[in-house]
């Protein structure tokens, strides 16, 4: 609820900041309680004081959580606060809550507060779409797919190791954010405008009352680096947004009507839908949610680029450019969590069109490298011996039409006398070394595309991603824990 915006200083403060002010104003107040009780506890302020001031604050938070918080844009949000504090309680009280506290070191906490929530929330989504990528591994172990290299079959793979390969990422990705969570998770408050301040502030006490760490201990280091926090998320967004991204054109080019390897739910992509469909061709099912995954790549990718410019070269201390970070995370965060639950979505309901991933590998000549490898572990052939005489015959057949499914042992007595070589493959021999799962059951190396490899590496994929859930619980029970302390702290006052 924000009141009409003076003009003349819009440019200080803009509707879209105000805006993200009213959505951090729970948070605000969170943080300044955690500051009125480290004020209570070092006796500039009285119990009484504290208690009414924290109990204010705490209907301030209802309110605020309720999308009501009162903007004043005349006073800016902090000032807003004290205000609505100081109004309720009188101004000799009033007028303590912010004593040994700039705007500076509050709109940090409050920053820090809101941003270390947004992370939680993306981390369980993005726990999500890994299992979402296992658990679909899991019902595809033997699913022969065509692999690519510059866009050409190059060998077949199991969409098993596909799905694998995803959830890798995206347990990296998990990873990443988590560890800067957690060198982050340290409070601000006490840095005050940028050089600390001479109250004797228990800095570990209050940051307690907010759950985090501990404390940033340099005041300078601590406010003149805004923004730090939110570039290094940004980055970890922008490459857990590349691997959306990624897996978007992938599945893009698999429902391609010369591709045919999978279809979307009409969950995700309706038939003469209203949003999905084509206003003109009734045949169209488009994949519009794959194309606005690509899109919010860029988008975050962008967020990150303003951002490290905005702060490149900032003089030590506090400086106004920086608040601009906030922004930046907002979209950054909005983009990549919706870009996760939509691709949430793309997987759960994906049909896997395994008859046709089966023909392709037939007829795209993808099986010539496992050929070749059959021949020298056979045949005691050296492999470069091998090569020459696989890739000599599918040029040939790629140039008559044949198929290597065609393929016959005199083709390759043949060519092997070619290069000296007596060669006499039996036909049972060449039929396994061509037949895809057989192919792929060989692969029996760490990560290999053999069905119990991948059986094993999916569930222990799982245990990780376990790992991960019991991680976020225990970041959100601890900040339960400190919202509820607050409570306690009132009660007991």
């Amino acid at each position: 609820m924000i009141k009409e915006s003076n003009k003349t200083l819009s440019y200080i403060v803009t509707t879209e900041q105000q805006q993200a002010d009213c959505l951090m104003a729970v948070y605000d107040a969170w943080g300044t309680q955690a500051h009125v009780a480290g004020l209570g506890k070092i006796g500039v302020m009285q119990p009484a004081e504290v208690k009414a001031v924290l109990q204010v604050l705490e209907d301030i938070k209802q309110v605020a959580e309720q999308g009501d918080f009162p903007y004043d844009p005349a006073l800016g949000a902090q000032l807003t606060l004290e205000k609505l504090v100081t109004d309720q309680v009188g101004k000799q009280t009033g007028g303590k809550i912010h004593t040994g506290r700039s705007r500076n070191d509050q709109v940090l906490v409050t920053q820090k507060l809101y941003v270390r929530d947004t992370v939680l929330q993306l981390l369980e989504s993005a726990v999500q779409l890994a299992e979402a990528f296992i658990q679909l591994g899991q019902k595809h172990l033997t699913t022969v797919m065509p692999g690519y290299t510059h866009m050409q079959p190059a060998k077949p793979t199991s969409f098993a190791q596909w799905c694998a390969s995803y959830a890798d990422m995206l347990i990296r990705d998990i990873d990443r954010i988590q560890a800067t969570y957690e060198r982050h998770n340290f409070s601000p408050l006490g840095a005050a405008e940028s050089y600390g301040t001479s109250w004797p502030l228990d800095r570990l006490y209050v940051a307690k009352l907010l759950a985090f760490d501990g404390v940033q201990e340099i005041p300078a280091d601590t406010v003149g680096n805004r923004g730090e926090y939110e570039l290094e998320l940004l980055a970890d967004y922008s490459l857990l947004m590349n691997h959306l991204s990624k897996c978007a054109q992938d599945v893009l080019l698999m429902t391609t009507f010369e591709s045919g390897q999978v279809t979307l739910g009409e969950q995700v992509a309706e038939q003469m839908g209203k949003l999905t469909g084509s206003s003109i061709m009734p045949q169209k099912k488009n994949p519009d949610v794959l194309e606005l995954i690509r899109a919010n790549a860029s988008i975050v990718h962008g967020q990150l680029f303003q951002g490290m410019e905005l702060l490149k070269a900032l003089p030590m201390g506090y400086n106004r450019d920086s608040r601009e970070t906030k922004e930046l995370i907002m979209t950054g965060h909005q983009r990549s969590k919706e870009s996760i639950e939509q691709l949430v979505q793309v997987i759960t309901c994906l049909q896997v069109n395994t008859e046709r991933m089966a023909f392709l590998v037939k007829e795209n000549y993808s099986l010539s490298t496992d050929l070749a490898d059959y021949l020298s572990q056979q045949y005691g052939l050296p492999y470069r011996i091998a090569y020459r005489i696989v890739g000599t015959l599918i040029k040939q057949f790629v140039s008559t039409g044949k198929k290597l499914y065609e393929l016959t042992p005199h083709d390759l007595a043949q060519q092997a006398l070619e290069e000296g070589i007596e060669l006499q493959v039996t036909n049972s021999d060449l039929q396994e070394a061509l037949d895809p799962l057989k192919a792929l059951a060989r692969r029996t190396h760490v990560g290999g595309a053999n069905a119990g490899v991948m059986e094993k590496l999916l569930g222990n994929r799982l245990e990780t991603i376990a790992t991960s859930h019991a991680w976020i619980d225990k970041q959100d029970k601890k900040i339960k824990s400190a919202i509820d302390g607050i409570s306690v702290l009132i009660s007991s006052l």
